[in-house]
């Protein structure tokens, strides 16, 4: 018998003429065993939050500030829409009325990203001391802060606390609040918005020796999709992100969607140091989330506080123990990432120290969960939190929006109008809600006039930071035929994001209606690269279909025009 990997025959043949030689087949072992694997690890195995990934977003959340809030990849809606900051407000009044300050005293917002909760804070605030005849507001400073100077930098340059001399805005690290804080003023109360779930934190699990911590390698993904994101090769890239430059981390963020990763877990060896209390706490749970960061500040917060002072913290992450591990990692929002809050410990590690916690009733109905946290007890405090921030109290407003969606949605624009007329009730100065209004007045109503009014009253509370409202004002004008007008609400939008696919579809519009065509055709171009959902893609070739049809138009008559003159000039 012949060799069984010897080909002959027809295969032998194909084999010959495809160059391959026919006689003996290789050995896929030993193929295989030479196969050369090119290393793409781009960083060894590192905590959870000291991990190439975690490091990217710190460094992305420094350099650009506000950028993800304003392209809609960071959530911050649920808290900035000026909602949350009524209730705030009522709560640091009530608290108060309890314990009068007796001369000047603090607030502050950490990690304030946007400033809008603070700023409509002061603004609720001063209301409710003029309804009842009160002067706290005159005796009240507010530190506003962020790691971020571009962010800081930002509100000074909107003028975003014009009106309220009160502000003072510190650019500083919210885990060492003693320094961004630093004053004799006392501090009555902290407002804690979406920043809990961005200190680093870890995963931790009981483990044979003891307790363990999760541990991250970081790779890059196969060069193909890489390509399609740099040029960089793995060695360049490997350099960068061990070099703790913040050029080069900034660099590499745009790589975090080919990053891949491998996990186990390690030893604790005394890194953190709330691990073995967690483990204890959730004995049953195969591994739990540990906040490490947010349970440091929140400690150094409450000593900095009086002793009426509270703590309001407003976040998402697990509220039941079954919750927590499948949130035992971390979340990415566009260029960041995020550890969700593990409530249950966390209420359970400050409760053991002696700070009173405070839960809303129907915690589970809420957006972002509030917890209020207290050095000592302060009953009307207390009973002021619990009735504000009931869960049943929000599901109200939310169902009287959702019914006016469906209304809207069924063209039933009359009901559609009394179910927002009763939400606007209930949040007569979110302007999110006012813009909601205020598109379906325009779109699905018709009344431009009065989507207009609807438009202008929405930005009357937010000029600074939302592009979509500047568009609403916009299409409001366009439909009501003042071109220009609605042109200058346009380039608003444009100034506050640059890459907005609805701003430029928009601008093209508005460019081809004053005969700047070739500013139109780039409006689309750039739409088109900022449209990374597609979510406009047709809308956009369609619009630049048509503007290249009128260039094409305006080239023909001006080649007639030139044909008609030259013949009237042989003519003479």
């Amino acid at each position: 018998m012949g060799n069984a990997n010897t080909l002959s025959g027809h295969a032998a043949e194909i084999f010959t003429k495809v160059g391959i030689p026919p006689e003996q087949a290789p050995d896929a072992r030993e193929v295989l065993r030479n196969v050369r694997v090119l290393p793409r690890v781009v960083q060894e195995f590192r905590p959870l939050c000291e991990s190439l990934e975690w490091t990217l977003s710190e460094s992305h959340w420094r350099a650009t500030g506000v950028r993800g809030f304003l392209r809609n990849e960071v959530p911050y809606t649920v808290n900035n829409s000026g909602t949350l900051s009524a209730r705030a407000a009522a709560l640091l009044f009530a608290n108060c009325q309890e314990c009068p300050p007796r001369e000047r005293f603090a607030v502050a917002d950490l990690g304030a990203g946007t400033g809008l909760f603070a700023r409509y804070l002061l603004d609720e605030f001063a209301r409710l001391c003029e309804q009842r005849g009160k002067d706290f507001h005159t005796r009240l400073v507010c530190y506003v802060s962020d790691c971020s100077p571009a962010t800081v930098d930002r509100w000074r340059a909107a003028g975003l606390f014009e009106g309220h001399s009160n502000v003072v805005p510190v650019v500083g690290d919210a885990r060492e609040p003693a320094r961004v804080l630093a004053s004799d003023v006392p501090l009555r109360a902290v407002f804690v918005n979406y920043l809990l779930d961005s200190l680093p934190g870890s995963v931790v699990r009981k483990g044979a020796g003891g307790p363990e911590e999760q541990y991250v390698r970081t790779h890059l993904a196969d060069g193909a999709r890489v390509a399609q994101y740099t040029t960089l090769g793995i060695e360049q890239i490997r350099a960068m992100a061990g070099s703790g430059d913040p050029g080069d981390l900034e660099r590499l963020v745009p790589l975090a969607p080919v990053l891949e990763f491998e996990s186990e877990f390690r030893t604790v060896n005394g890194r953190r140091p709330y691990a073995e209390e967690a483990i204890a706490f959730g004995h049953a749970l195969e591994r739990i989330v540990v906040n490490d960061g947010a349970f440091m500040l929140l400690e150094r917060t409450l000593e900095l506080l009086d002793e009426a002072g509270f703590v309001l913290v407003n976040d998402y992450g697990a509220i039941t123990m079954e919750q927590v591990p499948a949130q035992a990692g971390t979340q990415r929002f566009g260029a960041t990432a995020a550890i969700g809050v593990n409530f249950p410990l966390l209420e359970h590690h400050f409760t053991a120290r002696g700070t009173t916690v405070v839960t809303p009733e129907r915690d589970d109905l809420l957006p972002v969960h509030p917890r209020l946290l207290m050095r000592r007890t302060a009953p009307e405090t207390r009973a002021a939190f619990v009735e504000i921030f009931h869960g049943g109290t929000h599901r109200a407003i939310e169902e009287c929006e959702e019914e006016a969606r469906q209304h809207a949605g069924a063209g039933r624009a009359d009901k559609a109008r009394e179910a927002f007329d009763r939400a606007l009730e209930l949040r007569p100065r979110d302007w999110q809600l006012v813009g909601e209004v205020a598109e379906f007045t325009i779109r699905q109503v018709g009344d431009y006039e009065s989507g207009l009014r609807l438009a202008h009253a929405a930005l009357a509370m937010n000029p600074w930071y939302s592009v979509w409202l500047w568009n609403v004002l916009g299409d409001a004008l366009f439909a009501l035929e003042r071109f220009a007008e609605a042109h200058e609400a346009y380039l608003e939008a444009r100034r506050i994001e640059a890459d907005d696919a609805r701003t430029c579809l928009n601008l093209a519009y508005t460019f081809a209606q004053i005969g700047e065509l070739d500013t139109a055709l780039a409006a689309i171009a750039a739409g088109l690269v900022a449209d990374r959902t597609g979510l406009f893609r047709q809308r956009l070739l369609e619009k630049q279909q048509h503007i290249l049809t009128l260039s094409t138009q305006r080239s023909e008559n001006e080649r007639e025009w030139q044909a008609r003159r030259l013949q009237r000039l042989v003519q003479l």
